[in-house]
């Protein structure tokens, strides 16, 4: 009687790849688990803080202070809320939100900034803020690259004395696929000691953080600004040319041509998908070289 078995010749191919599959697919939600606990901690002690000047302010009966803390407040629940729908999506689907669209960085920008105030403020950063261009991603994501770049900076890179951030972007071509597609490379540059150069790729990786930094954190904001970049076709990196503090830079496809006419908005892609963006109006002109100031009674609205 001949001898009944199996090879691994007479397994299909699908079966093979499927624990991979599932491997990846685990990483991939612990990934986005720990990005989300990431950001929503950081957001959470910035609408903590500022429920406490509030308190205060309503306290000592200062009406001037209560409506610009109303207003970070809010934008801080709007946050919130956004986190908790990820967490819901999360949870339904194993996967996040990354449609992409045509965003205009300049509007993220102001609104990281408004957000981040009260740090920017208690660290006396100035902040330097020039012409910025429009990208093709996910609006919540590219919040996230945002924050966590602007937030590294400040608490990581500046100098201690004279704390100064500048954020510009400028075109470049794409090297690896599509060739020579157009880029937009955000450039977020502090003014600080800067990072041994052999440490440069070690930082963006979860849970890695320099043991020369006194500040708290557990090492996963630059691999979240890493890995949101790369899902998107563009790349993270540290800038080896750089001399004088350290610059980060988030290269990000420009949007398709329809997009770029069109400007912000609902229109159709390659594929007849529709994708969505939630601000319909183009962000006003960015003004240059800004020092973060505590607000007065009626301070820049952020949007």
């Amino acid at each position: 009687m001949a001898n009944v078995g199996t090879s691994d010749n007479s397994i299909p191919a699908d079966s093979k790849r499927r624990p991979a599959r599932l491997r990846h697919a685990r990483d991939e939600l612990e990934h986005s688990l720990r990005a989300l606990s990431h950001d929503m901690a950081a957001n959470f002690m910035l609408l903590d803080n500022s429920f406490r000047r509030l308190k205060a302010s309503l306290a000592a009966g200062d009406p001037g202070e209560v409506q610009p803390l109303v207003a970070h407040v809010e934008a801080c629940l709007r946050e919130s809320k956004r986190f908790l729908d990820d967490m819901a999506m999360l949870a339904r689907s194993g996967t996040l939100s990354m449609e992409p669209c045509c965003v205009e960085v300049g509007e993220i920008v102001e609104e990281v900034l408004f957000e981040q105030r009260e740090l920017l403020v208690e660290r006396r950063v100035e902040v330097d803020v020039r012409p910025l261009r429009a990208v093709w991603c996910n609006r919540h994501r590219l919040k996230q690259v945002l924050t966590n770049l602007i937030r590294n900076a400040v608490k990581h890179g500046c100098d201690p004395q004279q704390p100064r951030i500048t954020i510009s972007a400028e075109f470049r071509r794409n090297r690896i696929t599509p060739p020579n597609s157009p880029l937009v490379a955000i450039r977020v540059h502090d003014n600080g000691p800067g990072i041994d150069p052999r440490h440069h790729e070690e930082i963006f990786l979860p849970g890695r953080r320099l043991l020369s930094s006194s500040e708290e954190g557990v090492g996963m904001g630059l691999a979240i600004v890493r890995k949101i970049a790369e899902h998107f076709g563009g790349s993270a990196t540290v800038e080896a040319s750089c001399r004088n503090g350290t610059a980060f830079l988030v290269a990000l496809p420009a949007p398709p041509e329809p997009a770029r006419h069109q400007g912000p908005g609902r229109f159709p892609t390659e594929t007849s998908e529709l994708r969505r963006i939630e601000h319909d109006t183009p962000h006003e002109e960015q003004r240059p070289h800004r020092r973060a100031e505590k607000p007065r009674s009626k301070p820049a609205r952020h949007r």
